[in-house]
C-alpha cells in the first residue's frame, strides 16, 4: 500500500524568526537599484532644467493639456485625449469633436464634447481652496452642459476636503493620481508614439519627474524582485506586521515634529497652550482616518472686542502655516471685504501668501514637509533628532519674521 511521505523538515531559520534577515536582504535589493536610479537621475531632463518639478501650473497642468489638446503640435488630434479618458474611465462619442481649455474661468484643465464637460482640479502639494470644486462645478453647469464629470488629480488619489466639496454629489467626482494613472497614461502615449524619437522621449522625460515626485522612481524589476521575496516562505506574514508598525511610526515622527515645532516657536516667546496644540489622537486619525486640518495656533493681534488675528500651522497633506481671523472664537470669515487692508499687508510681506475663506494668507514653508506620502528626504530626515530641531527652529523663524513684519505694520 502506497504511504505518502511527511516533508522533509527544514534546518534553515525562517526570516519570520530572524526578522532582521528580511531588511537585510531588503537594502542589497535597494543598493542594487539605488545604482540604476542615480545613473538615470543625473540624465539630462529638461523638465529639472527649465521648472520647478512641483509647479502644478506652468509645468505639470500645462504640459498635461499639451498632449490632451487635440489642436496641437504633436499632430496626433484626439489619441492622447483619448488614452486618458480611457484610462479614467469615461467615454466620449468617437463622432464629435472634442475641445481641450487650460485655466478656463480658473479651471485647471477642461474637456468638453457637444453636452459633456469634465473638469480636472490637478494638485501637486497645494491645499484646496475653500468651495473650489462646487464652484467650478457651478461654473460649468449653468453653461448648460447636461453631462459634468469632476477629476481631482493629486500624487496619491487623495480625496478632495469636504470645504471644497461643499454641495455637489460626489458620484459625479473621481480620485485619480500621479503616480497610478498619469504614468500608466503616458506609457500608454510612449508606446504609441515609439517610432517618433522627439515626441517619445519627451514624453519619457516628463514620465520621469512624475516618477520621481511619487517616489515611484524604481523600475520594474526592482518591484518584482521584492515582490518575489515577499511571496517567499511565511515573509507576507511578517511585511502586513511591518506595515502596521510602520503607521505607528509616522505617527510617532509626526507628533515629535509638532512637539519640536512647539518648543521652537516657544523659544521664539510665543505662549502655546496645551488645548491650542494638535495631540497623538489628532495624529492617528489622520493616517487612519484620513482627517487632516489641525496643528498649532496662537493669537498675535487684536482686531476688536470680538475679531482677533492668530497666526496657525496646519496639515493637509503638507504642512502650511499662515494668518487667519476668528470672530467670537468662529472662523471662516477672512474673505470679507472689511479685512481686505489687512490682506494688503499680509501679500506685501510674502506675495506667495494665499487668501480663502479660512485664512487671511497661508503659504507652505520653504521647506516643504510632506507628511502624507511620507516618502521625501526632509521626512526622513526627521527621524533625527537633531535635525528634526534644526528644521522645526527653521520655520519657527521663518514664522517668527512673517509675524514681526505683520505687526510693524499693523500697529501704525
Amino acid at each position: 500500500m502506497y504511504m505518502p511521505r511527511k516533508p522533509l523538515k527544514s534546518n534553515r531559520k525562517s526570516i519570520m524568526d530572524n526578522p532582521e534577515q528580511l531588511f537585510e536582504i531588503l537594502k542589497l535589493i535597494k543598493s542594487k537599484y539605488d545604482h540604476i536610479i542615480h545613473n538615470s537621475e543625473n540624465e539630462f531632463n529638461v523638465f529639472s532644467i527649465l521648472q520647478d518639478e512641483s509647479d502644478e501650473v506652468n509645468l505639470h497642468s500645462k504640459f498635461i493639456y499639451e498632449l490632451l489638446n487635440p489642436e496641437a503640435k504633436h499632430y496626433k488630434k484626439e489619441l492622447f485625449t483619448n488614452l486618458f479618458l480611457s484610462q479614467i474611465g469615461i467615454t466620449l462619442s468617437m463622432h464629435e469633436p472634442i475641445a481641450v481649455k487650460r485655466e478656463y474661468k480658473n479651471i485647471d484643465l477642461l474637456i468638453t464634447q457637444k453636452d459633456t464637460a469634465i473638469i480636472i482640479e490637478n494638485k501637486i502639494w497645494s491645499g484646496d481652496q475653500d468651495e473650489q470644486i462646487e464652484r467650478y462645478y457651478n461654473i460649468i453647469k449653468y453653461e448648460n452642459y447636461s453631462k459634468i464629470f469632476v477629476i481631482y488629480l493629486t500624487p496619491y488619489g487623495h480625496e478632495p476636503s469636504e470645504q471644497s466639496i461643499g454641495t455637489v454629489d460626489k458620484s459625479v467626482i473621481s480620485n485619480i493620481s500621479y503616480q497610478v494613472d498619469i504614468d500608466k497614461w503616458l506609457s500608454k502615449c510612449i508606446k504609441e508614439v515609439s517610432l517618433e524619437p522627439s515626441l517619445r522621449e519627451t514624453i519619457s522625460q516628463y514620465k520621469k519627474i512624475i516618477q520621481k515626485i511619487t517616489g515611484k522612481s524604481h523600475s520594474r524589476e526592482f518591484i518584482m524582485e521584492i515582490q518575489e521575496l515577499i511571496l517567499k516562505d511565511d515573509n507576507i506574514k511578517i511585511v502586513n506586521n511591518i506595515i502596521e508598525a510602520f503607521t505607528e511610526v509616522k505617527i510617532e515622527i509626526q507628533y515629535k515634529f509638532w512637539i519640536e515645532l512647539k518648543s521652537s516657536l516657544e523659544n521664539k516667546g510665543y505662549t502655546i497652550n496645551d488645548r491650542d496644540m494638535c495631540g497623538k489622537e489628532d495624529i492617528q486619525n489622520y493616517y487612519q482616518k484620513r482627517k487632516r486640518y489641525y496643528g498649532i495656533y496662537f493669537d498675535i493681534a487684536h482686531i476688536d472686542d470680538d475679531s482677533n488675528i492668530f497666526y496657525c500651522i496646519e496639515i493637509d497633506d503638507s504642512i502650511y502655516h499662515g494668518f487667519k481671523v476668528l470672530k467670537n472664537g468662529e472662523g471662516g470669515i477672512s474673505d470679507r471685504e472689511e479685512y481686505d487692508q489687512i490682506i494688503k499687508i499680509i501679500s506685501e510681506i510674502n506675495s506667495k501668501f494665499r487668501r480663502t475663506k479660512w485664512f487671511l494668507g497661508w503659504k507652505y514653508p520653504d521647506k516643504k514637509f510632506n507628511f502624507l506620502a511620507f516618502n521625501d528626504e526632509n521626512i526622513i530626515d526627521l527621524t533625527d533628532q537633531i535635525i528634526c530641531k534644526q528644521y522645526t527652529d527653521e520655520i519657527a523663524m521663518e514664522i517668527n519674521d512673517n509675524i514681526t513684519s505683520f505687526l510693524k505694520k499693523f500697529s501704525v
